[in-house]
């Protein structure tokens, strides 16, 4: 259904210095896997960790 192990290499891949329109999509994503962890119990661990990478790695800290 979603393909969890490309999103995280995306965010791998990225150079954690980016411009305020990339952050703004990372933002984003962010957003809609928070949303979607109401929606789908069962990807609670996978959308964690990528928010988690979001506000961590890219310091977006307000987002958890």
């Amino acid at each position: 259904m979603f393909d969890f192990a490309r999103i995280f290499e995306l965010l791998v891949y990225l150079d954690p210095v980016l411009i305020s329109k990339n952050i703004a999509i990372l933002r984003d994503l962010s957003r809609e896997c928070i949303k979607l962890r109401k929606s789908l119990p069962t990807f609670i661990a996978p959308l964690n960790i990528i928010i988690t990478i979001i506000s961590d790695a890219y310091r977006q800290s307000d987002l958890i």
